[in-house]
């Protein structure tokens, strides 16, 4: 049985919550729809779950989580500047001249 030899080899399995792990890509993918959602799920004191349910119901997220992005599309956090581009321009520069 794979779960007493799971038990036996002292293999920890540990799983990530599939409603934590959808809530956190709406967060992560969604636009200002889901920002007002946030907005409006706080201020009425209601929790996740219905947070999902309006996700899934009002804005039809289901879609725009599960389907496939091209490598060319801009994401919601494109627009956040950590400083990499200068980063990466500057180690660029650098690599030019110790050529």
């Amino acid at each position: 049985d794979l779960k007493t030899n799971i038990n036996a080899t002292k293999i920890r399995i540990d799983v990530y919550d599939w409603n934590y792990a959808y809530t956190q890509a709406l967060i992560a993918l969604g636009n200002e729809g889901i920002g007002k959602l946030i907005i409006d799920v706080v201020l009425n004191r209601e929790g996740l779950a219905r947070f999902r349910k309006y996700a899934q119901d009002k804005l039809n997220y289901d879609k725009f989580i599960f389907r496939i992005k091209e490598p060319s599309e801009e994401l919601p956090w494109d627009n956040i500047d950590l400083g990499l581009k200068h980063i990466v321009k500057s180690l660029g520069e650098k690599l030019i001249r110790a050529l």
